[in-house]
């Protein structure tokens, strides 16, 4: 995997995997890109959006994308 988020989100969606899957903290992919400071999330949160990622989706602690602390991408997504 490279630092570059959207380009490694890219590969896992040609490699056909669940955009919606959870993990074993209950994140969707689209919680963990969003919450991510390191790294640009917005490139990539679009990608998951375009390809299926669900914004209402919640994990285990029962809060959607758009009710994370820390959420680089709620402009982009409350406007979907």
């Amino acid at each position: 995997m490279t630092e570059n988020l959207a380009e490694n989100i890219q590969t896992l969606i040609e490699a056909k995997a669940d955009v919606n899957e959870t993990d074993c903290n209950g994140a969707t992919a689209l919680m963990t890109c969003c919450s991510r400071r390191d790294l640009d999330p917005l490139p990539g949160a679009i990608l998951l959006v375009e390809n299926g990622a669900e914004i209402n989706k919640q994990g285990r602690l029962k809060i959607t994308v758009t009710e994370l602390p820390f959420n680089s991408c709620l402009v982009f997504i409350k406007f979907r």
